[in-house]
């Protein structure tokens, strides 16, 4: 089997987008769901994760869990979605319709009914290793994306809040953050003991006048108990952040955008160079163009690093403990020039 050419692909990314941007959703990730944990148990990569209090698919060392797996994210990844159909319809020449709601369930269950019996194939290596990376880049892609989104924002939430003193803050980096599951991306406490809970997304304002802000951004279905939604536009030598209130009745949907009003606008709202940030957004782009797998990890107490390694997969790994280190930038700024030479 193959990844079907773009030319002859009938349904965009925007159609596995707007499904699961739905009620299609939740019927969709019960399905993935199912068998994920069925064949993960099967596969012994299934395991309990006592940092979130759950069940997956866990990566192992030495028969001992180290992280919660990536594998854990196809069931609402529109890209999977994506490509799960396409390779049905390579082997099969079926096309499912989703267009009709009445035949959700049957054709979820070929959809799921092919990805079960192909599991092993498509993420595990004991078969052969294509497929595992093309879908670990998929859901590495997205990933990374949403974690350099959340660092562009810590640095300049202080500014953003700035009328507030906060006291402590709290953000996760790593999968398998119970937050994370909530849709809770950063939570901020005040010297009054009040929470404030932050979504962060990658989005750019396309279109603003005096009634409000048109958000064209990842997929967000609006339902995370947060008192925040956050839109992040990293670009070179510039980047734009912008926070509206969780109030519904000033938020409205125009296609796959999102209208928010005024009224609910954050006053601070940023536009400016930030460093480590937009480097780290460029070496991400970098390596996206080459199919390399970028790892990004907080891990405090330790030192910034970067490694680079060619196999068994082109893959780059920074670990950051000090976000404040000014050296930090240097660090990447060399790495980067050292990955564009490994990698041209």
């Amino acid at each position: 089997m193959e990844i079907l050419n773009s030319d002859i692909r009938n349904h965009r990314y925007d159609y596995f987008k707007s499904l699961l941007s739905g009620d299609f959703k939740k019927k969709y990730k019960e399905k993935c769901n199912i068998v994920f944990e069925k064949k993960g148990r099967e596969l012994g990569i299934w395991g309990y994760w006592r940092k979130n209090g759950m069940y997956g698919i866990l990566d192992f060392f030495n028969e001992v869990p180290v992280s919660w797996c990536w594998r854990n994210t196809p069931n609402t990844h529109p890209y999977c979605f994506h490509d799960f159909y396409y390779l049905y319809y390579q082997k099969t020449g079926v096309e499912l319709n989703f267009y009709d709601r009445d035949k959700w369930d049957e054709n979820l269950e070929l959809l799921f009914d092919f990805v079960e019996e192909n599991f092993e194939l498509f993420f595990t290596t004991n078969i052969e290793t294509k497929y595992f990376y093309h879908f670990w880049f998929r859901c590495n892609k997205s990933w990374t994306l949403g974690q350099i989104t959340i660092i562009c924002l810590m640095y300049k939430i202080r500014t953003i809040f700035n009328e507030h003193k906060i006291v402590k803050m709290d953000f996760a980096l790593q999968r398998g953050d119970l937050n994370d599951f909530k849709g809770i991306d950063v939570i901020i406490e005040l010297e009054t003991k009040e929470k404030i809970k932050i979504q962060v997304k990658s989005g750019k304002v396309i279109r603003e006048d005096e009634s409000g802000y048109l958000i064209s951004g990842s997929v967000n279905d609006l339902k995370a108990d947060v008192d925040y939604w956050c839109y992040v536009d990293i670009k070179p030598n510039e980047t734009e952040i912008i926070l509206f209130q969780n109030l519904n009745r000033y938020i409205n949907r125009e296609g796959q955008n999102i209208f928010f009003k005024k009224e609910i606008t954050h006053p601070v709202k940023i536009k400016e160079k930030i460093m480590v940030p937009e480097k780290l957004e460029e070496i991400a782009t970098f390596c996206f163009d080459r199919k390399v797998l970028i790892e990004i990890e907080h891990i405090p107490g330790g030192s910034n690093e970067v490694i680079i390694q060619k196999e068994p997969e082109k893959m780059i790994n920074i670990r950051i403990s000090d976000f404040k280190d000014e050296n930090l930038i240097v660090l990447l700024k060399e790495k980067f020039d050292e990955l564009k030479q490994v990698f041209n």
